[in-house]
């Protein structure tokens, strides 16, 4: 999404990298996981990962895993026998250097107002089916910090749509989650099942709609 931080940076990947370790500080993952998740080409997240660590917001260590290779020794031409055997392997995994001395300053930066870009979140939604109504919260209206979620009502992103397809939905929201570098929790209901629960007072609907939130989508006078 387009982002003043992008021409300051001169880098859109760099601004993902950053926010993603800045969402997840309290864990490490390898090259394949942060390519997966922010969605950046593996020659480019090499160059940003590198340039990170020299000015040490990123660090890196060493990350053992085991596996569990099976085989069958013969014994004679009657008996068979199965072994498992356990091989370790050592694997570099990265995360955010929480000693970094202007960790606050960069949150603040990072996550500033209007860290998303509204018209490209819009554009990214009304691809998942007839939308009539988007409203965001949660990491969206709370960027630099960790926000509690309130029991099962609490989503970042509320969709209310027709005709929605299952394979947009899942794209779209992985590009909003490669943006924002945090898992969104979202949900999805149809016209007539919205106006329904509406009708009845459902608590679920009157907890997204009575707390903070920001419109992305509005066609139904909500």
């Amino acid at each position: 999404m387009v982002h003043v931080l992008e021409q300051l940076f001169n880098s859109k990947a760099r601004v993902r990298i950053l926010r993603f370790f800045l969402r997840n500080p309290d864990h490490f993952f390898d090259m394949q996981e942060i390519a997966k998740r922010t969605k950046i080409a593996s020659n480019t997240l090499t160059k940003e990962i590198k340039l990170l660590q020299t000015i040490e917001f990123v660090i890196e260590k060493e990350s053992s895993t085991i596996s569990e290779e099976s085989s069958t020794q013969t014994a004679s031409k009657k008996k068979s026998k199965k072994t498992t055997r356990r091989r370790s392997s050592k694997n570099i995994v990265f995360g955010l250097n929480e000693s970094f001395k202007l960790l606050k300053d960069l949150r603040g930066l990072v996550f500033g107002e209007g860290f998303v870009d509204q018209d490209e979140l819009e554009n990214i939604i009304n691809k998942v089916g007839k939308v009539k109504f988007a409203t965001v919260s949660g990491v969206f209206l709370n960027a630099d910090k960790e926000t509690p979620r309130q029991g099962r009502n609490r989503v970042d992103l509320f969709i209310v749509a027709d005709d929605v397809e299952k394979t947009k939905l899942k794209t779209a929201l992985q590009s909003i989650e490669a943006e924002i570098g945090k898992e969104v929790i979202y949900s999805v209901l149809s016209v007539d099942e919205f106006n329904y629960r509406r009708d009845m007072f459902d608590k679920f609907v009157y907890d997204i709609l009575d707390s903070p939130r920001e419109d992305i989508i509005n066609k139904i006078r909500v």
